[in-house]
C-alpha cells in the first residue's frame, strides 16, 4: 500500500513539474496572445487580448 501511494504521489509531482511554465515565457506573454501565461493576462495586467478574430462587425454573430 505505501509503494502504491509513493509511486502515485511520483507521478503527480512530474505532472506539476511539466505543468509549470517558465520564467522567460511569462516575461514575454505579450509574444502568445493566444495563451493567457498570467491571471491578467502579462505581467503588466492589461487584461486585454491583442487577437482580432472578434470585431465589433462581426460580434453580433456570436452564439453560446
Amino acid at each position: 500500500m505505501i509503494f502504491v501511494t509513493f509511486v502515485v504521489l511520483l507521478s503527480v509531482a512530474g505532472l506539476v513539474v511539466h505543468a509549470q511554465v517558465s520564467f522567460d515565457r511569462l516575461l514575454r506573454a505579450d509574444r502568445e496572445p493566444q495563451n493567457w501565461l498570467t491571471y491578467s493576462g502579462t505581467s503588466l495586467s492589461q487584461r486585454f487580448s491583442q487577437l482580432t478574430q472578434i470585431t465589433p462587425e462581426n460580434v453580433k454573430n456570436l452564439e453560446l
